[in-house]
C-alpha cells in the first residue's frame, strides 16, 4: 500500500494526520500543551522498524516547529514570591496588549488551596452592561509558574509567571495564552480600583517592562 499524506488545519488548532502502512500519526493542541499520537492499526512483523521511522518524522517535522513557536513567548524573569500574597481581591486595571476592547471592569478574587489558586472573576463584555462571573483555576508548577484554565474563556488559558508580587498593593503576571498566537500577555492587578499611576509605572518598570506599552481600562473613571 502506498503512503499518503493528509493535512487538515483549523483555526487556533492544528490537526495533522499521517497514514503510512497501517500507522496513523495525529498531532493536536489542548490549550498550550502539544500532544502527538502514533497508532499501529495493522501491526505486522515490521511494526517496530516502521514505528522508529515514524518517530523520526514526528520529531523532525512536528515537535521541532512547535518548540520554536513556543519560544516566541517571553515570560520575563522568574521571581521568588510568597504564594499567600497573591490571595485577595484584585482590580485588573492595566494590561499589555490591550484587552479592554473585549471586556472591562475586570475584578478577580483569588484563594489558595494547596497548589491551586481558585479564582472568580467578574467581567463585563464589550457592548454589554451586565457583568458575568467566570471561574478559573491556576495550577502552580514546581518552578512557581502556573497553568491557567479558564473554561468559559479558553483563549486566555495557558502558562503564566508572576513577575512582581507586593503584598496588599499589586501583582503582575505574564505568559502565553492559547488564543494570542504566541504573543505575550502581561496583566497588572491592583488592590485598589484607582491605584497611584506613578506607583504602577514604577512596578512595571522594575519588572523591566515599558509602561507606555500598557493600556488602562478606559471604563474605570478615577
Amino acid at each position: 500500500m502506498y503512503a499518503f499524506l493528509r493535512t487538515y488545519i483549523k483555526f487556533l488548532n492544528l490537526n495533522f494526520i499521517l497514514s503510512y502502512k497501517g500507522f496513523q500519526v495525529f498531532k493536536y493542541r489542548y490549550f498550550t500543551n502539544l500532544f502527538v499520537s502514533v497508532t499501529c492499526t495493522h501491526p505486522g512483523e515490521n511494526c517496530g522498524a516502521t514505528m522508529k521511522w515514524l518517530a523520526i518524522v514526528v520529531i523532525c517535522f512536528v515537535l521541532v516547529p512547535a518548540t520554536v513557536n513556543c519560544q516566541q513567548c517571553d515570560f520575563g524573569s522568574s521571581i521568588d514570591y510568597d504564594r499567600n500574597k497573591v490571595e485577595g481581591n484584585w482590580f485588573v486595571v492595566y494590561a499589555a496588549p490591550n484587552i479592554y476592547n473585549q471586556f472591562s471592569k475586570l475584578t478577580i478574587s483569588i484563594t489558595l488551596t494547596g497548589d491551586i489558586y481558585n479564582t472568580t472573576a467578574n467581567i463585563t463584555y464589550a457592548n454589554e452592561t451586565t457583568p458575568v462571573i467566570l471561574d478559573a483555576t491556576w495550577q502552580i508548577k514546581e518552578n512557581k509558574d502556573f497553568d491557567m484554565d479558564v473554561p468559559d474563556l479558553p483563549s486566555f488559558s495557558g502558562s503564566y509567571r508572576f513577575i512582581a508580587v507586593e503584598d496588599g498593593k499589586h501583582v503582575i503576571y505574564r505568559g502565553c495564552p492559547s488564543g494570542f498566537n504566541g504573543q505575550t500577555l502581561t496583566v497588572v492587578m491592583a488592590a485598589e480600583q484607582c491605584p497611584n499611576e506613578d506607583k504602577v509605572k514604577e512596578a512595571i518598570e522594575n519588572a523591566n517592562l515599558t509602561f507606555s506599552s500598557f493600556s488602562r481600562d478606559p471604563t474605570v473613571i478615577c
